[in-house]
């Protein structure tokens, strides 16, 4: 489906699974293309607001670079993700003068939560392939990610990440871990150069490309501290700028997370091994054609020139995703949604026995 209409079903506790969205706690499951599901409604919410001139003209072809380009510029009004809005435009300068990208809640709320896989993340491995030339090279590579070094390292970015490598952005103190001033500096999001010992250049070229991380970022490193650094004591302090005061003021909280875990404005999805077996080439041929055709139609729908026009797509969509065999796919997604929660309501009572 296209991903900008399935993020706002996180805000209610939706999770996908193909042509399914389905609440985490086994509530609701909805077939994207019924008329009044939450997927449906969301592009009509952005059909609504490209009326009103809301809606980036180049959201359908852009690219990442483009977006936080954008957002760094200030030209962006929402930003879904923390690693995107916050990092790009939260520098300490800005923040200084008030401005900034953070959490305002919506009245009825219940953001997704991913829990923690007791048995590690499944959806995501690293591997060597056979026909590697050096194996052991990479071998010891994956080792290194794994290192409390590598985790650091690989893992740093701004607002969601790691604080990066000891001695260039923090270093261990007698009250643990502190950002270094060009961490503060690096970390909000400024594009500081690296000194000539750490091999120059600019901070974020030498970020890690490597979009994986070896362990949960609220795991501890040796020294007892999350590799989170915002978690950190040290952190809190450096949460003091305008934009920081005016939020807590204003939401009565000290942060976001405290803020919805104070409302109950959220739903936890545990974290289970459950992989559906493989598609067979038939399922997985009309699975991309009708992808296509949902995706293609979402933006057309998002930029309708009227009403009249955004149902007649959206009628098109239907009779299109249907003629390639949409509901032989919908029929094995539903049911391994089900499935799904069936083994995350085990995981939460065997847990809950344990206790």
């Amino acid at each position: 489906m296209m991903s900008a209409a399935k993020q706002p079903a996180c805000f209610y506790g939706y999770e996908e699974y193909g042509f399914v969205l389905y609440k985490v706690d086994g509530s609701d499951y909805q077939n994207i293309l019924d008329e009044d599901s939450i997927y449906q409604r969301i592009l009509k919410f952005y059909y609504t607001a490209n009326q009103m001139g809301l809606i980036d003209p180049d959201s359908a072809n852009q690219k990442y670079m483009d977006v936080f380009s954008k957002c760094a510029r200030g030209d962006i009004l929402f930003s879904y993700w923390p690693w995107l809005g916050k990092s790009a435009y939260n520098t300490i300068e800005n923040r200084e003068n008030g401005k900034g990208f953070m959490l305002v809640p919506i009245e009825d709320l219940q953001i997704l939560f991913n829990g923690c896989n007791p048995m590690g993340r499944t959806n995501t491995i690293i591997a060597i392939g056979s026909g590697a030339k050096d194996p052991e090279r990479l071998a010891a590579f994956i080792d290194w990610l794994y290192s409390p070094e590598g985790i650091y390292a690989n893992s740093a970015q701004p607002v969601s990440g790691t604080a990066g490598p000891e001695g260039l952005t923090w270093e261990m103190t007698d009250r643990g871990p502190v950002l270094t001033d060009f961490g503060v500096r690096a970390l909000s999001g400024e594009n500081v150069n690296v000194p000539k010992e750490w091999g120059g250049g600019t901070w974020t070229t030498g970020c890690s490309d490597l979009n994986f991380n070896s362990v949960a970022l609220i795991d501890e490193d040796p020294n007892g501290y999350p590799y989170f650094y915002t978690l950190w004591d040290s952190y809190q302090f450096l949460e003091n700028t305008k934009l920081d005061v005016a939020w807590r003021e204003n939401m009565q909280s000290d942060t976001s997370l405290n803020y919805l875990l104070e409302h109950n404005q959220y739903l936890v999805c545990p974290g289970i091994t459950y992989q559906a077996a493989a598609e067979n080439s038939e399922y997985a041929t009309l699975r991309s054609q009708c992808s296509s055709v949902i995706v293609d139609y979402s933006w057309k729908m998002v930029f309708a020139r009227d009403e009249e026009t955004f149902y007649a797509l959206q009628k098109e969509m239907r009779t299109s995703a249907d003629s390639l065999g949409y509901e032989q796919v919908l029929q094995e997604d539903m049911k391994n949604a089900k499935i799904q929660t069936q083994i995350r309501e085990q995981a939460i009572e065997a847990e809950q026995a344990a206790d």
